[in-house]
């Protein structure tokens, strides 16, 4: 049995949330320092950016193939054309919605043992298609990218993931067509957590913005220009990567991927 079919069995497609408004779990995330944030890959992993300010639009870039600035951990991340994308019309997309299997990345490069040790067990996790931008990483950030859900029967979503220490270790600003909400997840030693929820209507096809704002331990959280979370977590401010991901059979489009410190 496939990993993806592994991990589907573990999967049920969340009923819509009654209400409005936003939820908040008591008490702060924290990522563990994994193996991953050790001395020998501290290099590989928190790579300091150079202060500018860097947008990915993906125009230019090989339709089938992957994109330049981006290292999958999982899934199938291809450059692709949709017409109607806010930022032009070639966007890059995470397309396998069965038995999916460790890309063809260069992602070690970023995470060094950390990577491999996440192939190892990622059977006994859930399946979160995800990438990481591959030109340095961040503390204190603005980051966005334009989502559009395109399919999926167990799940219709897509996310910034940020401060990535490790393939197993980050936060998810995400969006789910079939839960109708936006939540900011804690993703540590494979594990995930909600500790922030807000209920927002969206549907399939569309484009929206989601953004983040971390500044310290406080992290902001927007859909489109609506501000949806604003709030302080604890100890979170852990330089890491940014990237992009979905999850379970979600295929999704992005494009017009942005990030600048702060």
């Amino acid at each position: 049995m496939g990993v993806y079919r592994i991990a589907v069995a573990m999967l049920s497609v969340a009923t819509l949330l009654a209400g409005c408004g936003a939820t908040r779990e008591q008490g702060p995330p924290t990522v563990a320092d994994s193996e991953g944030a050790r001395a020998d890959q501290r290099d590989r992993s928190e790579g300091v950016p150079d202060g500018e300010p860097v947008t990915i639009d993906f125009e230019g870039e090989r339709e089938g193939g992957g994109a330049s600035e981006f290292e999958p951990l999982l899934g199938q991340w291809v450059i692709r054309q949709d017409p109607s994308s806010l930022a032009g019309p070639t966007v890059y997309a995470q397309t396998s919605t069965q038995d999916i299997k460790p890309p063809d990345t260069g992602a070690e490069r970023l995470f060094g043992k950390d990577y491999q040790e996440y192939l190892d067990q990622i059977g006994a996790y859930q399946v979160f298609p995800s990438t990481a931008y591959s030109g340095g990483a961040y503390r204190d950030f603005e980051a966005s990218v334009y989502l559009k859900p395109i399919s999926g029967e167990v799940d219709q979503s897509g996310g910034l993931i940020f401060r990535v220490v490790s393939p197993k270790d980050y936060y998810i600003w995400r969006c789910n067509v079939l839960e109708q909400n936006c939540e900011l997840y804690v993703y540590e030693n494979g594990e995930r957590r909600s500790v922030f929820q807000a209920d927002v209507p969206l549907e399939v096809g569309q484009w929206r913005q989601i953004r983040v704002v971390a500044e310290g331990n406080r992290i902001r959280g927007f859909l489109d220009e609506r501000e949806l979370m604003d709030d302080e977590f604890g100890d979170t401010s852990t330089r890491g990567r940014v990237g992009l991901w979905t999850k379970a059979d979600a295929i999704t489009n992005f494009d017009g991927f942005q990030v600048e410190p702060r």
